[in-house]
């Protein structure tokens, strides 16, 4: 245990991979996922599972960002949020 952090910080500080690996899925660039798979992840919704897409490229350019030029890397992620905000409008005109 880690000195001055509670039981729970100190696991979190441990393991700080586990929240995103619970919310990450990877999938290779020429493969298609299982259809019933991503529904189980997303919860079912069509948008929910483009959003779930959209979330795992933002994070595999996150990755990506030592071999882009800035201008590229910018480019790229600036039109992948703008996707991502639509989306996210979309969902909540649904609700």
């Amino acid at each position: 245990e880690m000195p001055g952090l509670t039981a729970a910080a100190a696991t979190s500080v441990q393991r700080p991979d586990g929240q995103l690996a619970a919310q990450t899925f990877l999938v290779p660039e020429t493969a298609t996922p299982a259809p019933a798979l991503i529904t189980a992840a997303a919860g079912g919704s069509s948008l929910a599972i483009a959003k779930q897409k959209l979330l795992a490229e933002i994070e595999a350019l996150k990755a990506r960002k030592e071999s882009l030029s800035a201008a590229e890397y910018e480019r790229q992620i600036e039109t992948l949020f703008i996707q991502l905000a639509k989306l996210n409008r979309e969902i909540r005109a649904g609700k």
